[in-house]
């Protein structure tokens, strides 16, 4: 049933993640928020202090992430809600970043992001594709005109093969000069379509403008280091528990 409403996978998430914040946040104590060296986490286990600051930077991705999925979904008072639970915990790092999905707060803004961004990445990747082309291109063409048809040897058999070698010679001058016209041919089309490919590039990125930050993150792989414990901690956690598969996907699919 969650593969046709993906939705209800991201709903069980927030639903399981609200109900362990509120656990935790009761049964607190001041001995809890003290700065000790192990952590106790809602499952019971001790968390070593320095792999909560690796796993907390998987956080921020997590939210932006999901918050874009819900808004995919139509969820979009649940992702308002979502953003505006979890703001307060990474406005101080990321406050600029945060102002991206203030400026994108409904499934048109995500749906229009999704597409320009995949617009801009296919005319980018053109882009990059058609110049490697030319530059083939251009670099034949200068072989061909810097390399002239062979001239006759002038030995005693010169003579009687006179005709033998100026027919060969034609047909190889001819060969080139073909060649050299379809290089030319190849070229004006390329030139002309890396100019498209630039120009869609160029159109995609100012309607991006105005959210660099989501574009990236739409666009790139987070990029996230983790100690060996702290990925063995978090690969344990995901893979015990299944309401947290959409996590998994997102951190797989995203990270």
């Amino acid at each position: 049933d969650d593969d046709s409403h993906p939705e209800h996978s991201v709903l069980s998430l927030l639903h399981h993640a609200r109900n362990q914040t509120k656990d935790k946040s009761d049964s607190q104590t001041p001995a809890d928020k003290s700065d000790a060296p192990i952590v106790a986490t809602s499952t019971g286990h001790p968390l070593p202090q320095n792999t909560k600051p690796e796993l907390l930077t998987l956080a921020f991705p997590l939210l932006v992430h999901t918050y874009c999925e819900l808004l995919e979904c139509g969820l979009e008072s649940i992702a308002a809600s979502l953003l505006a639970t979890y703001r307060h915990v990474h406005e101080p790092l990321y406050a600029t970043e945060l102002s991206d999905l203030d400026r994108c707060t409904s499934t048109q803004h995500i749906v229009e992001l999704n597409l320009n961004v995949l617009a801009n990445t296919d005319a980018l990747s053109d882009v990059r594709t058609t110049k490697s082309q030319l530059h083939q291109l251009k670099k034949k063409r200068r072989d061909y005109l810097s390399n002239p048809s062979p001239v006759p040897s002038n030995n005693d058999d010169a003579a009687s093969t006179a005709s033998t070698v100026t027919a060969e010679t034609s047909n190889k001058q001819s060969h080139r000069q073909r060649r050299i016209a379809e290089a030319e041919e190849n070229i004006t089309r390329l030139e002309a379509k890396l100019e498209k490919a630039t120009q869609t590039a160029a159109a995609c990125s100012r309607k991006l403008k105005s959210l660099p930050f989501l574009r990236r993150a739409r666009a790139l792989r987070w990029q996230i280091s983790l100690s060996a414990s702290s990925y063995a901690l978090l690969a344990a956690r995901l893979s015990a528990d299944e309401v947290l598969l959409p996590m998994s996907a997102l951190i797989q699919n995203r990270c």
